[in-house]
């Protein structure tokens, strides 16, 4: 008994990982966060595209820690405001963070009940490194 237990004394529970949903139509922006929240900071990352796939993965395959959600997937218009009430019963304890170049967009996405904004222009990898290291996540 004693060995046993001093054989997990040593051992350090590793916290479940992280779970981000990426809700971006733009290849480039997607793949970047996907690559970053993926492979550099180990958390596991779903990337859509599209309204249909974001609803299909936030109403299945949640819940989440963290939504990065697009304010326009389909145009010039905000057409994710809907997802965020989704977002909020589905992972109530979900951060949602707004991306959009656009400042009207983002605040549109803001007063809708984003926690964050993220405006496209600035450096993702810094700011969501600086979100997660003041979350208690890396």
């Amino acid at each position: 008994m004693l060995k046993n237990a001093e054989s997990e004394r040593g051992k350090t529970e590793e916290k479940p990982k992280k779970r981000i949903l990426i809700v971006e139509d733009n290849e480039r922006i997607g793949e970047t966060m996907e690559w970053f929240c993926g492979i550099q900071l180990g958390f596991v990352v779903a990337w859509v595209k599209t309204r249909r796939n974001a609803s299909r993965h936030i109403n299945m395959k949640g819940p989440w820690d963290c939504v990065i959600l697009d304010g326009c997937l389909e145009g010039l218009e905000p057409d994710t405001l809907y997802l965020i009430p989704v977002i909020k019963a589905t992972s109530p304890n979900c951060v949602i963070i707004a991306n959009s170049n656009d400042l009207h967009v983002s605040d549109r996405l803001m007063a809708e009940g984003c926690h964050l904004r993220f405006p496209s222009k600035d450096d993702f990898n810094q700011f969501f490194r600086k979100f997660c290291e003041e979350k208690g996540w890396t």
